[in-house]
């Protein structure tokens, strides 16, 4: 289970997701729009009105960063925030909330980035109800986090569509190098010391309670047939490849290697197949990295 589901699930009640967005084009670079759209989001959080309806309206929210690219749009930077809501805004709490950040955007990057006042803040219209914290209930906050896009991997996205993510455009920068390199290095350069996924304190503390929840439950004494239990040695390095792999691909590979091993015929093959691909994969990445496109 990842952490976004264990916030969910901890904090219960119904989520939704608000999508912020800034205009585009293809001859924009990200590094600056990747700043910018950091910088209005930090100002539109700070905007008095904001921080009041926020107050009023969000009990927990975790923020994705999302960065895609398409041949005929270019960069295309944008902020996915998924909300447990006290009680679901209004149109002109929206609307509000849009024209404070088509101002940020003004301000921070510019009026050629200022988006539509309705394709730039917008609500999803599906919610997520986690209220029960139950096994149907992180099934839900599975399914819902993937198609919010808080994977880091819009579905949407792909050759067919002709956008591409940011791990799609690793995969074609070692396949394919030349263009594909090139967008992948100005993708790592600009991402540099920004964090992509954040949660907000209070669903911090949600996480942790539901953590707690689960240390506290009661084993029974007889254990039911369907339980496994698998028991295999990790080496130092095993442990040090996944803790790599958790701050250099994904934040949940912990919790997806070893969902993969529990649900496998053979949990240690399994394992060490996960291990060898995150290590081939982070040293592709390295030599990307180090050499360049030409390297």
């Amino acid at each position: 289970m990842t952490e976004v589901q264990q916030c969910m699930l901890g904090a219960g009640g119904t989520w939704r997701m608000l999508t912020l967005t800034i205009a585009h084009s293809a001859d924009d670079a990200l590094k600056p729009l990747l700043n910018g759209l950091y910088a209005a989001l930090i100002m539109w959080k700070k905007n008095g009105t904001v921080a009041r309806l926020w107050a009023s309206g969000v009990q927990a929210s975790i923020r994705c960063v999302e960065v895609t690219w398409g041949n005929w749009h270019g960069w295309h930077p944008h902020v996915h925030i998924l909300c447990c809501e006290y009680g679901q805004m209004t149109p002109e709490d929206t609307e509000t909330l849009s024209i404070a950040w088509r101002n940020a955007v003004h301000a921070c990057i510019g009026a050629a980035h200022v988006p539509d006042i309705v394709k730039g803040c917008y609500w999803s219209e599906k919610t997520c109800d986690t209220s029960a914290a139950d096994e149907k209930s992180a099934e839900n906050a599975a399914r819902y986090i993937a198609k919010a896009g808080l994977e880091m991997v819009s579905k949407k996205t792909g050759r067919n569509s002709g956008r591409f993510s940011q791990w799609q455009l690793a995969e074609l920068a070692v396949k394919c190098g030349g263009m594909y390199a090139e967008k992948w290095m100005e993708y790592y350069a600009a991402t540099k010391g920004h964090r992509l996924l954040e949660q907000s304190a209070s669903a911090k503390r949600a996480r942790k309670t539901y953590r707690e929840s689960l240390l506290s439950e009661t084993i029974p004494d007889e254990t039911p047939e369907t339980q496994r239990f698998v028991r295999f040695t990790v080496s130092g390095d095993e442990l040090r490849v996944m803790r790599e792999a958790e701050l250099r691909v994904s934040p949940a590979v912990m919790s997806e290697v070893l969902e993969a091993v529990r649900t496998s015929s053979d949990p240690e093959a399994t394992f060490r197949e996960h291990i060898k691909g995150l290590s081939i994969i982070m040293a592709r990445r390295a030599t990307l990295a180090r050499d360049g496109p030409g390297g």
